[in-house]
């Protein structure tokens, strides 16, 4: 088998290789022994005319070079502030409103209580309304309100 494709790649690849130096030699050598540089093809230069005639090829530097490798610029690093230390406040206690219960109507779907609120006004409160800025109602209860004021909890009864 392997003489076989011995025999097969040498019948192939000479008669190649023999049609490639005779065209090499059929340009590098005058036909007429003339030495004149053009071959009995009318006006086709030969093959040592076209390598003299070639010019050199010079690079010109505009910018990157090509065949130098590509190196990724680092990216600027803005400069880190270190967080500053928040002073320690004192938490005051937060007192309750004066809120007061005028009524409640008790439904266990929607129960609706009746509030006066620090200034005098009154209010009609439900679960999760605002009453004022810092004041919200969390629940209502048949005798009890709770209210969230400035994140502290605050229950008061009916009288």
């Amino acid at each position: 088998m392997k003489k076989i494709l011995l025999i097969s790649l040498l019948v192939i690849a000479l008669p190649l290789y023999g049609y490639n130096v005779f065209l090499l030699l059929r340009v590098a050598l005058p036909a007429h022994g003339g030495g004149s540089g053009v071959s009995d093809q009318g006006n086709a230069p030969s093959f040592e005319s076209v390598l003299l005639a070639a010019a050199p090829v010079v690079f010109e530097e505009k910018g990157k070079d090509p065949f130098q490798l590509y190196k990724k610029k680092p990216k600027p690093v803005a400069p880190v502030n270190k967080p500053r230390k928040k002073p320690k406040t004192v938490k005051k206690e937060v007192a309750a409103p004066a809120i007061t219960i005028t009524g409640i109507m008790w439904n266990p779907d929607n129960p609706i209580a009746m509030v006066k609120l620090p200034g005098g006004k009154s209010a009609v409160a439900k679960k999760g309304q605002q009453l004022s800025n810092n004041l919200t109602v969390k629940k209502v209860e048949k005798k009890s309100i709770t209210v969230v004021f400035e994140g502290k909890e605050f229950t008061y009864e009916r009288k």
